[in-house]
């Protein structure tokens, strides 16, 4: 049987464009790679304009929305004794828990899934583990740790038939050894799992795949966790962000072209009809030259009109309010172009969003807990049913200034039921005081009615 190194699942080799485009639109790098030449437009205007593009990254502000909310009160968790110094590193490179875990959500949102392999090092050589202390592990950093990866890492991958993982391909990368005056190249190699043991494939000096490491680990399965936004099967996600990013870089392409034709609408353009076909100067860079030109041909001044301008604009406010509807998760509610502007003083019902977030939270709080419990097997006497992660799912999506207009408008109804108004006071108190425990909350909301009595 053939072997090689090259070699990826087939739901892989399906996604790899699709995910390089959502990287490119959530990132912002590459994304001009993705605008399109107009049919009448020259070779050269295509490369000033690629060159001229301003892209707005609302994939990213969808992104850092969606999480923001989801994080707005800290998950809390429950771990071993033994555990706990990894909250401050969960990395072995002094990555705290917070943010770590923020990245892989953040992932997993941007691709439909992210994962988190969990790794532990090996002993350095000559030492035996036999003689191994508990200060000894401690003093060479000895524990668990967990490797974020994007699911353009996790190249291959296949499952028993009772639904477990039976072994899972990581992309890595090798570095030879350090030589003076000389520049490393890192080599391409892949890392199989296995539930107690890894492979590492590398291509040898002559081209032939071999195995140029092996190890174990102590986790007793396949070390690696899913973290789905969207989850569409085993080791496969849908990503929130794809219609984001579509119409995002759509906006990018119209931006651009509305740009252009701005320019066009206020500058001339010279147009000359001629026997290899039309093509345009521009007049401003050619004041200063001749322009000859031969027998038949047949020069014009072209403006752009005005309501060419308009129409790339409308489309431009049609794209905005389509992705400001797609972040509420709101598509289906969305108003038609001609009525954007009603559209945007219009407030959307966030029950969508809501229930969306709802959901994603469940998923990364499962995620999570996975993730902490195979950890817990690399520690001696650990008990993984000790660990208990549990995020926030239900979520207060109104600004403050509109908790405040419809507490007002409450107190101003006069209504007579105490309960209601308490319930108002108590909202207002938690959304300005967000760090605050329940009990100085319920003193706040006390003292105000307190003075109200007086």
């Amino acid at each position: 049987m053939a072997m090689s190194l090259d070699k990826r699942h087939p739901h892989y080799k399906a996604n790899a464009a699709a995910w390089a485009r959502l990287h490119a639109a959530h990132t912002g790098r590459g994304v001009n790679d993705y605008l399109r030449r107009h049919p009448v437009e020259g070779q050269q205007d295509f490369a000033d304009r690629k060159g001229a593009a301003v892209y707005r990254n609302y994939p990213k502000l969808a992104t850092d929305l969606w999480v923001s909310k989801l994080l707005h009160k800290k998950p809390a968790r429950i771990l071993p004794d033994q555990m706990a110094p990894l909250v401050a590193d969960m990395d072995r490179l002094g990555s705290p828990v917070g943010p770590f875990f923020r990245a892989l959500m953040e992932d997993a949102i941007v691709y439909g899934l992210s994962f988190a392999l969990i790794d532990a090092p090996q002993l350095p050589r000559g030492i035996n583990p036999a003689s191994l202390s508990v200060a000894d592990a401690q003093a060479l950093n000895l524990r668990p740790y967990v490797v974020p990866l994007a699911p353009s890492e996790v190249v291959d991958w296949a499952f028993n038939p009772d639904g477990s993982l039976a072994w899972a391909a990581v992309l890595e990368w090798i570095m030879p050894p350090a030589l003076p005056f000389t520049e490393g190249k890192a080599e391409a190699a892949v890392k199989v799992f296995y539930p107690y043991t890894w492979d590492l494939w590398a291509v040898d000096d002559k081209g032939k795949l071999d195995p140029v490491d092996h190890g174990t680990h102590p986790f007793g399965e396949v070390p690696l966790v899913p973290w789905y936004a969207e989850k569409a099967g085993p080791f496969m996600g849908k990503s929130p962000l794809t219609g984001i990013t579509e119409l995002a870089l759509e906006l990018l392409n119209v931006h651009s072209l509305l740009g252009m034709a701005l320019g066009h609408a206020s500058l001339p353009r010279l147009t000359i009809k001629s026997g290899s076909g039309p093509h345009g100067v521009p007049l401003p860079s050619q004041r200063t030259a001749g322009i000859e030109l031969d027998q038949g041909d047949d020069a014009k001044y072209l403006y752009l009109p005005s309501d060419s301008v308009k129409a790339i604009q409308v489309e431009s406010d049609r794209l905005r309010a389509d992705i400001k509807a797609m972040v509420y998760r709101q598509l289906d509610q969305r108003k038609e172009s001609a009525q954007v502007e009603a559209a945007e003083k219009t407030r959307l019902d966030l029950g969508a969003l809501h229930a969306t977030l709802a959901g994603w939270a469940s998923s990364f709080e499962d995620a999570e807990q996975k993730t902490w419990q195979i950890m817990a097997r690399g520690f001696p006497n650990c008990n993984p049913d000790q660990v208990a992660v549990s995020y926030n799912k239900k979520f207060d999506l109104r600004t403050n200034a509109e908790r405040l207009e419809e507490a007002l408008s409450a107190e101003a109804l006069d209504l007579p039921s105490p309960t209601f108004r308490t319930e108002y006071r108590t909202q207002l108190v938690t959304a300005l005081l967000e760090d605050a425990s329940p009990e100085q909350v319920a003193a706040a909301v006390a003292e105000l009615e307190t003075a109200e009595a007086v």
